[in-house]
């Protein structure tokens, strides 16, 4: 019984988040319904699985596993990392593999092998989608690049310490070395990056939930930026006086959490299989 709750639960989770990955790369958003369902579905799922098999314990490890997970989300969310889609996706994974399905290696948690590997891929999956945008505004992002000042001097030094202790301690201090000589250069190529995802937008192409980038004034009203982006109010306001804003595009980040998922499944832990 647990074996086949797992198996759907799987399956569900899987399909739903090849929609996500549709909507998310489409329109920029991911419908509630798709999150909130997937919890409604696993939850419900391991409440009875446990009822009729009388292990509660895989009930138990559901609410565990959600409960970090919304601890996990918020923290994203409110950090302006995830957007409100990917914050409450990441939630309902939590309810969905914990515990780990039954054909799933398990040497260590599988939700901790999954946030990992997303944080490995996810981090590839930014730099490699900075470059694509990058390539496609060549113009604009040297003219961002140009301006951006980045202090070198400290990863330098930080480097040159680091090969220093490689001749005694081993080559991992020699890749840390050439990664802190490298990491001025990636950090400026990401906010010029950044800075290309910043657009005009009339009130027609806008969306509850925008990042605003700059305070508005209309009237006697200021829409302020905020972490929970725009409202149907503002929205409102807008299109009464007008006016176009700029407008923070997230990163459609759902389709790095959907590869992170089925390459834990697949491999478990990849940054132990790789170092």
């Amino acid at each position: 019984m647990l074996a086949f709750a797992d198996i759907i639960i799987t399956s569900i989770a899987i399909v739903w988040l090849s929609i996500a990955c549709f909507t998310d790369i489409k329109k920029r958003e991911v419908p509630d319904w798709i999150s909130f369902s997937l919890i409604a579905i696993a939850m419900s799922t391991k409440l009875l699985a446990s009822i009729f098999t009388s292990h509660y314990s895989y009930f138990f490890h559901s609410l565990v596993g959600l409960s970090i997970f919304i601890l996990l989300g918020f923290a994203f969310y409110y950090a302006q990392i995830f957007g409100g889609g990917d914050a409450k996706i990441l939630m309902a994974l939590g309810a969905c593999f914990s515990p780990a399905p039954f054909f799933v290696k398990n040497d260590f948690p599988f939700l901790l092998n999954f946030f990992t590997n997303m944080l490995l891929i996810g981090s590839a999956y930014g730099i490699i989608y900075s470059f694509f945008l990058a390539l496609q505004n060549k113009k604009k992002f040297c003219f961002y690049y140009k301006k951006i000042k980045e202090k070198k001097i400290f990863y330098f030094v930080i480097s040159g310490v680091s090969f220093f202790l490689s001749f005694f301690l081993g080559t991992y201090f020699l890749l840390v070395s050439i990664l802190f000589i490298l990491l001025p250069y990636l950090l400026s190529f990401l906010r010029a990056a950044e800075k290309l995802m910043i657009k005009q937008k009339s009130w027609k192409d806008l969306s509850e939930g925008d990042w605003l980038v700059k305070e508005i004034r209309i009237g006697k009203k200021k829409i302020k930026p905020n972490v929970h982006g725009i409202t149907k109010e503002d929205i409102e306001l807008i299109r009464k006086a007008k006016k176009k804003v700029l407008i923070k595009e997230g990163l459609p980040f759902i389709p790095a959490i959907f590869l992170s998922l089925i390459l834990t499944i697949i491999f478990g832990n990849l940054f132990f299989l790789f170092f």
